[in-house]
């Protein structure tokens, strides 16, 4: 499956917007518009995940202003800032009816194309480029099998940037304990879905009495009843190993206080993270297996 790219396009020109929506779709590209930088700003700052940035050279700040020569200026400088914040990057083509008087500012910068001039097809080509020289498409790239599972919407977007991260950080030793609160937050997460999907219903590890650990013995149980059927839920020996690994580290030495007091013995380490991020990893190829094999289930049932 090739990996769906979302690019962010901000124009307050309609026909424009439906121009290049229509050879986006060629080039496996969701362009999601916004016609004024502030609502564009809002899209990038949300749990929604970007690979990529199509800018007009000259567009309104807000909703229902007039277009402002320092659109691009502003639209650079809150990018960067949300780029920090989000620890990520986002690729930037420029696509503007009047590329010229711009492109003397940022040209050696940025890649400029002229409206109802420059073939779409090029900047698409250009800006996948850029998107694939990127470092979190290439984390994507290089665990495919893993993030199909966002792919499909099996999980949240805060999730696959949270996965992003972790990846990301993980040789980092200031980043120990906020890595293993994020393995723990996912797992957390994948919880959830599997109660939701068995129970039919939504389930809340805080206010409910059936913890995540009632979940594991569940999953384990199913596995050494020795009778598990096409329907029920169950794990191996390895799944549960690697569930109960996750649990208990992630929970013990990712709560909220210096990891080298709690632990003066053996503290976790960058190997800790690394264990826990792959054991994750497992969890994860399985339930995507899981919730491809239920719906399999459903459709022949139908």
């Amino acid at each position: 499956m090739n990996i769906k790219y979302r690019v962010l396009y901000i124009d307050d020109e309609i026909k424009a917007y439906e121009s290049l929506k229509n050879f986006a779709h060629s080039f496996n590209i969701k362009l999601i518009h916004s016609d004024n930088l502030e609502e564009g700003l809002l899209k990038l700052k949300s749990t929604m995940s970007y690979h990529g940035i199509i800018l007009d050279a000259r567009c309104s700040l807000s909703n229902n202003k007039t277009p402002k020569d320092s659109f691009l200026e502003e639209a650079f400088e809150q990018i960067k800032e949300i780029e920090k914040n989000k620890n990520c990057y986002f690729p930037i083509i420029i696509y503007s009816g009047y590329p010229e008087k711009f492109k003397s500012i940022y040209g050696e910068k940025y890649n400029f194309f002229e409206k109802d001039r420059d073939n779409p097809k090029d900047l698409f080509k250009t800006l996948i480029k850029k998107i694939k020289d990127s470092n979190h498409t290439k984390l994507e790239l290089e665990y495919k099998e893993v993030f199909e599972i966002f792919n499909k919407n099996y999980l949240s977007d805060a999730n696959r940037i949270k996965l992003l991260k972790i990846i990301t950080d993980k040789d980092e030793y200031s980043r120990i304990q906020d890595n293993l609160i994020s393995i723990r937050s996912i797992f957390t997460d994948i919880i959830k879905k599997i109660y939701k999907i068995e129970q039919h219903e939504d389930y809340d590890i805080n206010s409910r009495n059936v913890s995540a650990s009632d979940i594991i013995n569940k999953l384990a149980g199913g596995r050494r009843s020795g009778k598990p059927s096409a329907d029920q839920c169950y794990w191996s020996g390895l799944l549960e190993s690697a569930a109960r690994s996750i649990w208990f580290t992630a929970s013990e030495f990712g709560k909220e206080i210096n990891i080298s007091e709690y632990n003066k013995i053996y503290p976790a380490t960058i190997y800790t993270v690394q264990r826990l991020l792959f054991a994750l990893f497992d969890i994860i190829l399985w339930l995507k297996q899981y919730i491809e094999d239920k719906e399999s289930v459903t459709w022949r049932r139908n």
